[in-house]
This record gives structure tokens, C-alpha cells and sequence, in this order.
């Protein structure tokens, strides 16, 4: 018997991940749900997460965000927001 943790997939909470970019200032993330299948899950909403860096003296400081929207535009048009409540947080 192994002491190694078992790392098993949850296959009833698997997403694609889509990433879009600036190249300049960040990264938005769309998690759409899917089936173990691979086909969309319409019963759990799509997630966009944004994710920036801020600089330091001490070096780039990732940031990471949820963006309350339903769509890429609306992401695109939050970011602002999200990243400067992530950067006081």
C-alpha cells in the first residue's frame, strides 16, 4: 500500500479554460463548465477571472480576481475595477 494522496479529478466539476489578452496589461480567464463528456454544462454558469501583476520593490506581485459578469465585453470592461479591488485587498 502507498502513503502517496491520491489526486483523483472531480469529473462532476470539470471546466475549459479560455484565456484572452492585452499583452499589456492582463489576462482574462472564461471557465466554461463541461461534462465529463467534454460537452458544455448548461446547469453551472460560465466564470471569468481576471489576473494582472502589480509591481514592487520586492518584484511583480500576481494578482487574481473573479469578475461578476456573464460575458467576455463585460470582463474586458471590469477588469479596471476588479484589479484595483484585488490591488487593496
Amino acid at each position: 500500500m502507498s502513503d502517496e494522496p491520491q489526486m483523483n479529478m472531480d469529473a462532476a466539476n470539470l471546466y475549459r479554460e479560455d484565456m484572452y489578452t492585452d499583452q499589456k496589461i492582463g489576462t482574462i480567464r472564461v471557465m466554461t463548465p463541461v461534462t465529463q463528456d467534454g460537452e458544455r454544462d448548461d446547469s453551472r454558469a460560465v466564470q471569468y477571472l481576471g489576473q494582472a501583476q502589480m509591481m514592487t520593490p520586492a518584484g511583480a506581485l500576481p494578482l487574481s480576481f473573479e469578475l461578476p459578469v456573464d460575458n467576455l465585453a463585460a470582463a474586458v470592461e471590469a477588469f479596471s475595477d476588479g484589479a484595483a479591488q484585488a490591488m487593496e485587498d
